[in-house]
């Protein structure tokens, strides 16, 4: 495990530290039009009748701070994940989440969002679980088994069955005017170590 910087005993060096680190993220559309990524997104189409999901995947260079991230079990810096999502790769590309700037950036959200870590181990069972339980008007009309090989599908599109190489951290906070701020809002940060990606996945729906 790398060692924190000692200079972040400062907070505004901190700050600054993690700005510029997610500003370099590199956009990976690519990586999107995979047909599991496709399905899965369709799938939860189907019973988020008033909402959806929505994905985006971004890479990383080498950076030190990002290694020390992914190389500390169950990291549990808020601030991190706040910027990334005020980052400017992630407002030029995931623009259906309107953040506008990150000159103030807890005027961007609504909510600031509140992450959890979560095993990557279980998120295909948790990904599984929404799917069948559905949104507002909606259920998974077939079996559980189908719902479940789905979403295995699509979290071996993201990493394989590489788990131990990846970190997942998890919101219902309702943070952007994307999100219908009722009970099917869901964000999912997922850290690839190996690949330097990072994927944000949302889901949504109304009643």
């Amino acid at each position: 495990m790398k060692n924190i910087p000692s200079k972040w005993e400062k907070g505004a060096s901190k700050f600054i530290d993690f700005k510029l680190m997610w500003d370099s993220l590199t956009y990976r559309e690519d990586l999107l039009h995979n047909e599991n990524i496709i399905l899965f997104k369709d799938e939860v189409k189907l019973v988020y009748a008033n909402g959806g999901a929505a994905i985006h995947c971004f890479e990383m260079p080498q950076n030190d701070l990002f290694d020390y991230i992914l190389s500390t079990p169950a990291y549990k810096e808020q601030l991190s994940l706040t910027i990334l999502l005020a980052s400017k790769p992630f407002r030029e590309n995931a623009k259906e989440f309107d953040i506008k700037n990150d000159v103030k950036i807890f005027n961007n959200f609504i909510n600031e969002p509140v992450f959890k870590w979560m095993s990557s181990f279980v998120l295909d069972g948790f990904l599984t679980e929404l799917l069948v339980i559905g949104g507002a008007y909606k259920r998974f009309d077939r079996k559980a088994s189908e719902a479940k090989n789905i979403c295995i599908n699509f979290c071996n599109s993201l990493f394989e069955d590489r788990y131990s190489d990846v970190q997942v951290y998890y919101s219902d906070d309702y943070w952007s005017k994307w999100f219908n701020g009722v009970a099917w809002d869901s964000t999912f940060v997922i850290f690839d170590s190996k690949l330097k990606r990072v994927w944000i996945l949302a889901l949504t729906d109304t009643d």
